[in-house]
């Protein structure tokens, strides 16, 4: 269903760095190789780094478009404080809002 996808939205033939592959999906062993014989593409793996202050849970691979959201959240929010000459930052109040949002998700 990827490959149809992939030549369906006009990419095929224009992806030669190959595709990453994240996610839960990342996860599934024997998945890159399975990925590169299916699209017949190179496939990297990938997982959120340089990411502190969150519980180790949330480093998994499982949470990475959790965190990418969270990240480009991040990056409108200090565009938008810069073009209106309010400084850099993220609030801290938002942070930990955000973090409260996510302990509520995990179980136990």
């Amino acid at each position: 269903m990827l490959r149809q996808e992939i030549k369906r939205s006009g990419y095929d033939g224009l992806l030669p760095a190959g595709i990453v592959v994240t996610g839960g999906t990342r996860l599934l062993p024997g998945i890159r190789e399975l990925a590169t014989k299916v699209l017949g593409l190179p496939v990297r793996l990938a997982q959120p780094d340089n990411v502190t202050g969150l519980a180790d849970e949330l480093r998994s691979p499982a949470f990475s478009t959790s965190l990418g959201l969270l990240a480009w959240a991040k990056m409108q929010q200090e565009t938008q404080l810069d073009t209106y000459g309010y400084g850099h930052g993220w609030p801290i109040f938002d942070l930990k809002r955000a973090a409260g949002f996510f302990k509520r998700l995990l179980p136990g």
